[in-house]
């Protein structure tokens, strides 16, 4: 038995192996492929509640059909939907408030990326009331939303009833400021989110 290290090459391709002995005499070896690479550039949401799982989309390339997500951190396959070569959807359970890497393996696990890319597990947001809790209709108001575990992210939403989630401007990790939207009057409830996926509400 022999054992060789392929150099490195700039594209996916089959190429053909010769061994050399000391000789001087060649032998024609078998083909050897080289796959494209597995790639992770970004998550969507990067953030989400401790105790809960996330839906995830991974974008990267070189994915393929039986390709999976993993949690590196564990080596635990994750479940994961192929959508493209270059996005999988993938669910990952946050156990802790601590960052999760996940990576993306082919189906025998031979290519496996090394990105790092990170989803940050954090507590569940609780809100404890708002001020003010009336106004007039179909007009916009300031509204401070007070509770605990608010975190400043970019994704940092807040959502009237149904109407569309605005982006929120956080003040503290007990304070946040929204824009409510004009709407008619009626009541509805206040909800916030870390990363339009998972709210919370009053």
């Amino acid at each position: 038995d022999a054992v060789f290290v392929t150099p490195a090459a700039m594209f996916a391709e089959v190429v053909g192996v010769t061994i050399e002995l000391s000789d001087g005499y060649r032998v024609q070896g078998p083909s050897f492929e080289y796959l494209p690479a597995v790639r992770v550039y970004s998550l969507h949401p990067t953030i989400g509640n401790v105790g809960a799982a996330l839906a995830v989309s991974v974008s990267g390339e070189g994915f393929e059909e039986r390709s999976s997500c993993w949690r590196s951190d564990v080596m635990e396959r994750l479940p994961t939907t192929f959508v493209s070569t270059t996005m999988l959807h993938c669910s990952v359970y946050i156990e802790e408030a601590n960052s999760v890497t996940v990576e993306v393996a082919t189906a025998d696990s031979e290519l496996i990326s090394s990105d790092g890319a990170v989803i940050q597990g954090v507590k569940e947001m609780s809100l404890d009331g708002i001020f003010p809790s009336v106004g007039g209709e179909l007009s916009a108001h300031s509204i401070t939303v007070y509770g605990s575990n608010f975190v400043d992210s970019k994704w940092l939403m807040c959502r009237f009833g149904k109407s569309t989630p605005t982006m929120a401007r956080f003040v503290s990790s007990t304070g946040v400021v929204c824009s409510a939207p004009p709407m008619r009057a009626s009541n509805v409830s206040v909800s916030l989110s870390l990363n339009e996926a998972q709210y919370t509400v009053e």
